[in-house]
């Protein structure tokens, strides 16, 4: 082969122990880039899928709150439907912030075609439910519930699909 026979024995060895080394090194390298690239995919999974996963979760849920107080205002005495509207204003606000996050963080066509089929619903939505405490404070409670089956609970049923839609979509990514 090479020659190799001409080399002493001690020479051999430590030219097959040196080959080793170099190929252990080799391998701890390979390691060391393996683990780096392992730990920036986490801060992806982390830092921007996760964030927009627990977005749509806020969304699914401050929404669905929303349309159980909104029919609560139904049932409530009229000096609770300022207390029953403060909750509707905060589930309105997470829900701003989180589209927010997901108008900051959604990349992909199909997410922003979601997150703009959910700006649209919601506003038919919003505007629907809007109309339904003013009824309720003036004690026209059979107008808000009409309003509430033929209008309001229909818009929630069709802002469901774009959440459900984002839902899918994020449970796929991440």
């Amino acid at each position: 082969m090479w020659g190799v026979s001409r080399f002493r024995i001690g020479a051999r060895l430590a030219a097959g122990f040196g080959l080793m080394l170099l190929l252990i090194a080799g391998l701890v390298a390979s390691s060391l880039l393996s683990l780096r690239l392992i730990g920036q995919e986490n801060s992806q999974l982390i830092e921007r899928e996760m964030v927009k996963v627990a977005a749509v979760s806020v969304i699914d849920t401050a929404t669905r709150a929303n349309g159980l107080n909104t029919a609560e205002l139904l049932l409530v005495e009229p000096s609770q439907i300022p207390v029953v509207q403060a909750r509707i204003d905060a589930n309105r606000k997470a829900i701003d912030e989180a589209l927010l996050t997901l108008d900051r963080l959604v990349e992909r066509p199909e997410g922003k075609a979601a997150l703009a089929e959910l700006r649209s619903s919601r506003a038919a939505y919003v505007a629907s439910f809007v109309k339904v405490g003013p009824l309720a404070k003036e004690g026209r409670i059979e107008e808000a519930q009409q309003l509430l089956r033929s209008e309001t609970l229909p818009a929630l049923a069709r802002l469901q699909q774009p959440i459900d839609t984002l839902r899918a979509l994020q449970d796929r990514l991440a």
